[in-house]
């Protein structure tokens, strides 16, 4: 064992340490350590490391039981990398041995497809290639994705990704040394590849349903979507969709009706192809011959009903493309999500192709006044933007009411990780807040914020209690004040525009309510990083007269972001109200709630800072802010107080955050 160990770590190391093969007892692994020693050593090499893998196939069964595929797969790699002829009976004998019982460690049996895939690819076998790299990735083995896509006969050159097959490129080397060890790379040196014998060409593809397939689906997966990257500073076009990008689509099309066809499966994506080109009678037609009922064609056919306005119709279709997509596993995700990141013109995003589908069938949903439907579909389908929009701005208090307390639990998507979707509870909790029915924001609120909400509400109960002294009546208002700064996101926060509560407030979103109030579709960045809406071609499906009428009613007050920060500026002026002139107290308070609301209302915060110069000039604070002409950094009495009735709330919420959930 310790003669093998040595041996491995020399045959794997020789490329770049040139450190000699030591003497090893005879057997499979001594056989197999020669062969990758020889051929890590270079091409003049290449002759002796073929020598031992074949000895140690010809060894009985009994002793080769371990190293027999990797041998097989090793003559293979050989066979490629000098051009010879014989590559695909090595990758085959590698997948032979691995059925009949050798050790398969390394899951060559998977990966000899791929390689036997590169051998006809070399040959010039494009149809076989495809039908071979497909089977590489039927076993799970999602490397096959990107030589897929070398057979793509006019798939442009992308920066950073190999193009081989066609132009004759040599394959990338196995091994490159560690720089921080020697220097320089050193690689295993190759010959460069011949050009194919018989170039692969659209006609070609045409031709054969395996490459027909395969090419429609690059088409559809990189064609039919305007090119966001080409655009400075991600500044699209008023109306990308004017645009000229679907000329690989037209040529694909034109290939197609050149070679007459009278069977063409999978019709519905080209009849994609084809609506994406804003070809929609050449869509309706691919769309009649479309022999399955598949999502695709289902989505396809929603579309098209959906422009013939036959609303009813296309949701039904939506809802079925829906359905089976929501099913659909996923090669590159775990657990079966089919999540992908994708850039918007606004920002990146995860979403499936299943969201996707759910947006296309929550939009037929809110153009036909199904508000609640809509919420539904964009809450299962994890678009959380879209969600929170019909909840907050479209949905009725009490219909929000009803669909949390009736089908969202059961509706929730399984959460990908720990504080992952959309909580509807705690956004009604605080819907309910805005809406001063705090009765009912309790039932919701999250228990670490009960506490926060009952001071809130108490504080407003003492405030507005007439019987009350000035003073108990004006710390009750500074108490609701501070509670409504220091945790007015938790408890009335948005959950979108303005107040962002979805990212704690650190970003500024897309603001869907006045896109869809104005009937606009993109949104852009200006020069200053700031989220601009880009006037241009409407939405497809434009807001319905009853959506608007509910935006216009449905909106936060006042509709800034972080408008709490405003209500407890207000709050504290109703403090100073009650507070003795040229006190500190209400200097600090003034100064204070100005500072809240300066940078994003100068005009509001100006009132604040006359009265601090018409009642408490004479104070420290009031000198300070006089000889500033503005807000100062100053605190006093008022902050201190707050400050430690903050402190000791923010213990107690801690501790409930620690808990057990109940």
């Amino acid at each position: 064992m310790q003669q093998h160990e040595a041996a491995r770590e020399a045959s794997v190391s020789v490329a770049t340490a040139k450190a000699p093969l030591p003497a090893e007892a005879a057997s499979e692994f001594a056989d197999y350590h020669r062969g990758a020693y020889a051929f890590w050593q270079g091409t003049v090499h290449w002759a002796e490391a073929r020598a031992a893998f074949e000895a140690l196939l010809q060894r009985p069964k009994t002793e080769r039981h371990y190293r027999s595929t990797w041998a097989a797969y090793m003559l293979g790699k050989l066979a490629v990398y000098e051009h010879k002829a014989d590559a695909a009976k090595w990758f085959q004998l590698t997948r032979t041995l691995a059925k009949e019982g050798f050790a398969d460690s390394l899951g060559l049996a998977a990966e000899s497809y791929g390689w036997e895939a590169r051998s006809e690819l070399d040959a010039g076998h494009y149809e076989a290639a495809a039908k071979l790299y497909l089977t590489q990735l039927a076993l799970g083995d999602t490397s096959a994705i990107v030589s897929l896509k070398a057979i793509i006969p006019d798939r442009p050159n992308v920066f950073g990704m190999l193009n081989f097959g066609a132009d004759g490129v040599a394959l990338p080397p196995d091994i490159e040394a560690d720089p921080a060890e020697t220097g320089k790379p050193v690689a295993v040196k190759i010959s460069p590849l011949p050009a194919p014998p018989a170039a692969n060409t659209l006609a070609r593809c045409v031709a054969d349903n395996g490459l027909r397939a395969l090419v429609t689906a690059h088409v559809l997966a990189t064609e039919t979507v305007p090119d966001s990257w080409k655009y400075p500073d991600n500044q699209l076009p008023v109306d990308p969709a004017a645009e000229k990008v679907a000329s690989r689509s037209e040529q694909w099309l034109a290939e197609i009706e050149k070679a007459k066809l009278k069977d063409v499966a999978n019709a519905e994506q080209l009849g994609w192809i084809a609506y994406a080109a804003g070809r929609y009678d050449e869509a309706e037609r691919w769309l009649a011959l479309a022999t399955s009922d598949t999502a695709t064609a289902q989505w396809l056919s929603a579309k098209m009903l959906r422009r013939a306005g036959k609303l009813a119709e296309a949701t039904e279709a939506m809802q079925k493309a829906w359905a089976s997509l929501s099913k659909a596993k996923s090669l590159s995700t775990d657990e079966g999500q089919n999540d992908e990141f994708i850039y918007r013109p606004d920002s990146y995003a995860i979403v499936s192709l299943s969201s996707n589908a759910a947006g296309d069938l929550g939009a037929l949903h809110l153009q036909r006044d199904e508000f609640t439907p809509a919420l539904d579909i964009f809450y299962r389908g994890r678009l959380d933007d879209e969600a929170s929009y019909v909840a907050e701005r479209v949905l009725t208090l009490d219909e929000l009411k009803k669909y949390v307390t009736s089908t969202a639990e059961q509706a929730r998507p399984t959460p990908r990780w720990e504080g992952d979707g959309l909580d509807l509870r705690w956004l009604l909790a605080r819907r309910f807040v805005r809406e001063d029915r705090y009765a009912e924001a309790a039932l919701f609120m999250p228990a670490a914020y009960q506490p926060a909400l009952k001071i809130y509400v108490d504080a407003l109960g003492d405030a507005a209690d007439g019987t009350l002294s000035k003073p108990a009546r004006a710390k009750a208002w500074s108490t609701a004040a501070w509670i409504c700064r220091a945790y007015g996101m938790e408890l009335m926060g948005t959950q979108v525009e303005p107040d962002n509560f979805a990212s704690e407030g650190s970003f500024e979103t897309t603001n869907i309510s006045e896109m869809r109030a104005k009937d606009i579709s993109r949104t852009a960045y200006d020069d200053n990083g700031k989220l601009m809406l880009v006037k241009g071609k409407p939405p497809a499906l434009l807001a319905t007269a009853e959506e608007k009428k509910r935006l216009a009613k449905n909106k936060p007050s006042p509709d800034l972001r972080y408008h709490y920060r405003y209500i407890a500026a207000s709050l504290a002026a109703k403090a100073a109200a009650l507070m003795p002139d040229q006190s500190e107290e209400l200097a600090d308070a003034l100064n204070t709630a100005g500072s809240w609301i300066k940078d994003g209302d100068e005009k509001a915060a100006d009132r604040l800072f006359q009265i601090i110069e018409r009642r408490a000039a004479k104070t420290k604070i009031g000198k300070a802010a006089s000889l500033k002409h503005w807000f100062v950094e100053d605190t006093g009495p008022w902050s201190d107080a707050m400050e430690a009735m903050k402190a000791k709330l923010e213990v107690d919420i801690e501790a409930a955050k620690a808990a057990k959930p109940q």
